[in-house]
C-alpha cells in the first residue's frame, strides 16, 4: 500500500455473508489490503440505529409480587421500545391491568377455600350434640361420631366468613379511581420520579428485575412497598449507554480491564430511540496493524458486558482510517 492514509467504509448491509447482522458482520474486501510498511488503524466514524428495546434489550424483564401468605408471583413484561417515560408507564399499567386478573382470581379462590374450611370446622363443632341416657338424665358425650344420633331439631346457624381487611389507601397524589387498580405505576411530573401504588389486599410488596428497576429509577435491590418513590430519574436507554466496537484480527489487542481484546473504540450513545445516530472522531484512537495483508474485516458491536447489541432494525456503518505509522 503506497498511500500514507486511506479509508475503508464497512456497512453491515454488505452481502459477503448471508448471516451478517448489524451487530456482527464480515466483509470480504474486493482486493486484499497489503501493507509495505507499519500502519495504524482507528475508527473515524460510526453510524448506527437506536433501535434496541427500551425494555428487554438483553433479557426478559419482570415484576415479582410478594403476598401476605409468603407466595411469590411473577409478571413477565414484554420487551418494547418507548420514546418517552409517559408512553412506557402507560404501557406497563395497561399490561398489569390485563395480566393481574388471573392472579386476582387465584387470590380470591384461595381466600374462598380458606373461608369454606373455616365454615366446615364450625359446622362440625355444632354437630357434636350432647345426648342423654334413659336411665340417667345427665347428658353424655358421644363416644364416636358415628354413634351420635342426629339432632332432634335441625339447627341452622349461618357461618359468616371473616371480612378481609380493606386494601391500603393509595399514596397521596395518585388521584381518584386508582384505588380500583391492584398495582399502579405513575410518573410524577414535579419530582421527575416514578411512584408505585399497591392496592390489593393480598399483595404486600413488589420488586422489579434489575433492568426494569434501573429504567424506572429504582435501586435494583430495592423491595418496593405501597407509596414507594424512585430515587433516580428514569432512563430509557435499555441499559445500553455505550457501544464497544471491535475489529477482530485487524489490530493489536489492547487491555480492557482484565482482558486483552481487539477493541477499536468505546462509543457513547446519544440520541433518542428510533433515530439514526452518527459519531465522528477528529482524533481516532490509533492501534497498530500487525498483519501485512488483510482480505476480510470482521466488525462487532457489543455492550459493556460483552453481549451483542440487539438492533431490531437498521444498519451500522463504520469508517476505518488507516495511516502509515510515523517512526519516532
Amino acid at each position: 500500500m503506497s498511500a500514507s492514509t486511506f479509508h475503508v467504509i464497512c456497512p453491515s448491509s454488505d452481502k459477503s455473508f448471508d448471516d451478517n447482522l448489524a451487530c456482527d458482520y464480515k466483509i470480504l474486501l474486493p482486493k486484499p489490503l497489503s501493507f509495505d510498511d507499519d500502519y495504524v488503524c482507528g475508527l473515524q466514524s460510526i453510524t448506527f440505529p437506536y433501535t434496541w428495546p427500551s425494555l428487554g434489550a438483553l433479557e426478559n424483564q419482570f415484576i415479582r409480587l410478594y403476598t401476605h401468605d409468603n407466595k411469590v408471583l411473577k409478571l413477565i413484561i414484554p420487551k418494547g421500545t418507548y420514546s418517552d417515560v409517559e408512553t412506557l408507564i402507560d404501557a406497563l399499567n395497561q399490561y398489569i391491568k390485563t395480566a393481574l386478573p388471573d392472579y386476582r382470581g387465584n387470590f380470591r379462590k384461595r381466600r374462598n377455600v380458606e373461608e369454606k374450611s373455616d365454615a366446615m370446622a364450625k359446622s362440625g363443632a355444632l354437630n357434636a350434640v350432647a345426648t342423654t341416657d334413659a336411665a340417667s338424665p345427665m347428658p353424655q358425650a358421644p363416644t364416636a361420631e358415628k354413634d351420635a344420633p342426629p339432632p332432634p331439631v335441625e339447627v341452622n346457624v349461618p357461618v359468616v366468613p371473616d371480612t378481609p381487611p380493606p386494601p391500603p389507601p393509595p399514596p397521596s397524589g395518585f388521584g381518584r379511581g386508582i384505588i380500583e387498580d391492584d398495582l399502579i405505576i405513575k410518573f410524577n411530573q414535579s419530582t421527575k420520579r416514578v411512584e408505585v401504588g399497591i392496592n390489593h389486599e393480598s399483595i404486600q410488596r413488589i420488586s422489579f428485575s434489575p433492568q426494569l428497576g434501573y429504567t424506572l429509577g429504582f435501586d435494583p435491590r430495592a423491595v418496593i412497598m405501597n407509596g414507594a418513590n424512585a430515587i433516580y430519574t428514569p432512563d430509557l436507554s435499555g441499559g445500553i449507554s455505550q457501544l464497544y466496537v471491535y475489529a477482530e484480527g485487524l489490530t493489536e489487542n489492547i487491555i480492557v480491564g482484565r482482558h486483552l481484546t481487539p477493541l477499536l473504540r468505546i462509543v457513547t450513545v446519544k440520541g433518542k430511540p428510533g433515530q439514526m445516530c452518527e459519531m465522528i472522531y477528529d482524533s481516532p484512537l490509533f492501534l497498530n496493524v500487525p498483519r501485512r495483508s488483510v482480505s476480510m474485516l470482521h466488525i462487532q458491536i457489543r455492550t459493556m458486558d460483552g453481549k451483542l447489541v440487539p438492533f431490531e432494525y437498521g444498519n451500522v456503518t463504520c469508517t476505518l482510517l488507516f495511516k502509515r505509522k510515523i517512526p519516532f
